[in-house]
């Protein structure tokens, strides 16, 4: 539960752990950003709306 709260906290996926983990990765190497930029361009909505659905892209 806490890290559900923190991660949340910090903009990263609260509901799914791995997604948290992947997000803070790409956040450490300093490519977060892009890659939330790419997946918008790529499927036309923000990272944020379609993250939870990331086995349907």
């Amino acid at each position: 539960m806490f890290m559900k709260v923190l991660n949340d906290y910090l903009g990263y996926c609260g509901s799914i752990p791995f997604l948290a983990d992947f997000e803070r990765r790409l956040d450490e190497q300093g490519r977060y950003e892009a890659f939330k930029k790419k997946f918008e361009e790529i499927e036309g909505i923000s990272w944020r709306e379609g993250r939870e659905d990331y086995y349907f892209v």
